[in-house]
């Protein structure tokens, strides 16, 4: 079921439309094609929207189209049915996101990076975070709150969400952090790739003990109440880039707002000669990849405290 599924299908060259949102500077509508197609459409009320340069997808596509009895839309429409549902969570994130930015330049930058991580996300046929990848995130960026408020990096050092084999990069490169989520007792970590501990210089794994919990657990959060508290302290100069990181992360706003769970401290472990890895140097070079997983009860010797990271 979606806000599409009670639409009716038009005829001709017309459209169905249900308006989504209004704004000082555009409207942004539901629409249903006569293809059954459906999608979101976009209407500036001062001046033009320029049609964003942005590879062609398979999942959707962005026209400035004209209907019957219209004006001139941006219409970003999905193309592929079985991406309806996630397809929604994104237009409705995009029209959230909007209402943050106070003039039509803003917005139109906003809208354009916003469809240019979306085709990243339907390259991967996205469609969702599970519960585990969802304390993984919330792991990652209760560790931002760190890197930002000890270390002094900014966002852009985040690179997770960028596929970068570690999930933090120091600006000058000297050390890097990949975090993990895990049980409560801290049994295991999952290494995902023959590069996750593989970094030419110093290079730690900070690693978080979770379960999840009930709503009405006094220690349950969820992922919307810590990026909400990570805005809060955001220089405007960096909302674009943290949003962007986000939905690149597979986080679109109030989509795994039911998911409670607990993080606690984190546990950290520094990667150095004789730590127990996996690597291109390592292994035989017929191996292209693989994953594992490391008991963290032998890793007592390679621990270290928040203080000794980046010395």
């Amino acid at each position: 079921m979606t806000v599409w599924s009670t639409m009716e299908k038009p005829s001709g060259n017309s459209i169905t439309m249900r308006l989504a949102e209004k704004t000082d500077h555009v409207i942004f509508s539901w629409v249903k094609q006569s293809d059954g197609k459906v999608g979101l459409a976009i209407q500036v009320l001062n001046g033009d929207i320029p049609i964003p340069e942005i590879p062609i997808s398979k999942h959707f596509e962005v026209k400035e189209k004209v209907y019957e009895n219209c004006p001139p839309l941006l219409t970003l429409i999905c193309v592929n049915y079985e991406f309806f549902e996630i397809f929604e969570v994104l237009c409705q994130d995009l029209i959230d996101y909007s209402k943050n930015l106070r003039t039509v330049e803003q917005l139109l930058l906003g809208i354009k990076n916003r469809i240019l991580v979306w085709y990243e996300l339907f390259k991967k046929d996205f469609k969702g975070l599970t519960k585990k990848q969802v304390i993984g995130l919330a792991a990652e960026l209760m560790f931002l709150k760190l890197w930002v408020a000890k270390f002094k990096e900014g966002i852009g050092t985040w690179v997770g969400p960028e596929d970068s084999p570690q999930d933090f990069i120091s600006k000058n490169r000297s050390f890097a952090i990949e975090t993990k989520a895990t049980s409560w007792a801290l049994a295991d970590i999952k290494i995902s790739s023959l590069y996750q501990l593989d970094f030419s210089n110093r290079l730690y794994v900070a690693v978080f003990p979770s379960r999840l919990l009930g709503s009405g657990d006094p220690a349950a959060t969820n992922l919307d109440e810590i990026i909400d508290s990570i805005r809060r302290d955001l220089d405007p100069d960096k909302y674009l880039s943290f949003e962007t990181k986000l939905l690149l992360s597979g986080y679109v706003s109030n989509k795994f707002n039911d998911i409670f769970f607990e993080l606690g401290k984190p546990v950290f472990y520094k990667v150095v000669d004789g730590f127990p890895k996996l690597t291109k140097t390592n292994v035989a070079g017929s191996i292209v990849d693989c994953k594992y997983r490391l008991s963290l009860a032998d890793l007592d010797v390679f621990r270290v405290s928040l203080d000794e990271i980046g010395v």
